[in-house]
């Protein structure tokens, strides 16, 4: 069955949205980028108050960072870039390896110029294996640009999994193992924090 890569319907959740690093006066702010960077590694601190890692953190070359220099690098990128780009890649499935995630955001950078340089952290403990990516501009992206890129990782993703011999649902090949339903106090804590992050909540 072919998987549509634009518009309504296409294959995967691919949501992206820019971080102003300036404010009136040209000078640089950070307190939402540092916001986005903790939730990222720890998501929601009132469910996880022992701070534990949610995923790992890699750079665009696949090599494991750590928190603090995956806090680091964004603050640093941020003086010289007015720009932050957050961005929620959730292909169908559990079988993408962290290196999949990597060389779909590569292609989708090479074509379209934007997100070359980046690091994501890798989440693996909903339903379906995601990335949470961050990368810097100078400028935001035109409306085109922004479905070039969407469609260019969306088309990575579906050659590696079908070369990979990947179901877009990988529960299907029995390659997850079937979780346990949540209580149902955990299911409503889990939506009162998704509505916090309006959309970019997985």
């Amino acid at each position: 069955m072919s998987r549509k890569t634009r518009g309504k319907g296409a294959y995967g959740l691919v949501k992206m949205r820019y971080i102003k690093n300036r404010g009136a006066r040209g000078q640089t702010v950070t307190a939402n980028l540092q916001k986005v960077v903790f939730y990222n590694v720890y998501g929601d601190k009132k469910l996880n108050p022992e701070m534990k890692q949610r995923g790992a953190i890699l750079d665009h070359h696949g090599e494991a960072v750590r928190y603090g220099e995956y806090k680091s690098w964004a603050l640093g990128r941020a003086v010289h870039h007015p720009y932050a780009y957050r961005v929620i890649a959730s292909p169908k499935g559990h079988g993408l390896a962290g290196s999949d995630f990597i060389q779909a955001i590569r292609a989708a950078g090479e074509r379209t110029g934007f997100g070359e340089q980046f690091m994501l952290v890798i989440h693996r403990d909903t339903d379906h294996t995601h990335a949470h990516v961050i990368f810097f501009s100078d400028v935001t992206m035109p409306r085109k640009t922004l479905e070039a890129w969407k469609v260019g990782f969306r088309e990575q993703i579906i050659e590696i999994e079908e070369a990979k011999g990947l179901s877009p649902d990988a529960r299907e090949q029995g390659s997850a193992p079937e979780e346990k339903k949540p209580a149902r106090r955990g299911r409503r804590r889990r939506r009162r924090s998704k509505s916090k992050e309006k959309g970019l909540e997985v």
